[in-house]
């Protein structure tokens, strides 16, 4: 008989705890998105490189605001950690970062920026 493999991360660790802030290099930082950050997201949104890698790329400010709130949604569902990369305490965002599609049984998830 094969002894099962233990969960990688274990089941509610996420949910539990908020979504960590990371230093970095260069006076920057990785942040959980805000509702505040939603205008930057929409901006960034009209960048051609943007629009052909993403989809959808163009969005409203107000789609922009929901879809940080399903980031944040799915942070609590331990599906996904998208972060924000920006100047310290909640500085302008000057791009994305994450993982999505968890599978934290099997330890893996895909890298998007």
């Amino acid at each position: 008989m094969i002894a099962p493999i233990p969960a990688v991360v274990p089941s509610d660790r996420m949910s539990q705890a908020g979504q960590p802030v990371f230093g970095l290099a260069g006076n920057l930082e990785l942040r959980p998105w805000s509702l505040d950050d939603a205008e930057v997201l929409a901006d960034a949104g009209q960048d051609p490189d943007i629009q052909h890698w993403n989809r959808p790329g163009h969005l409203t400010v107000d789609e922009a605001r929901d879809r940080i709130l399903r980031w944040q949604q799915r942070w609590q569902a331990e599906k996904a950690a998208i972060w924000a990369i920006g100047g310290p305490r909640g500085g302008s965002p000057v791009g994305l970062i994450g993982l999505a599609d968890f599978d934290l049984v099997g330890g893996s998830a895909e890298f998007l920026y």
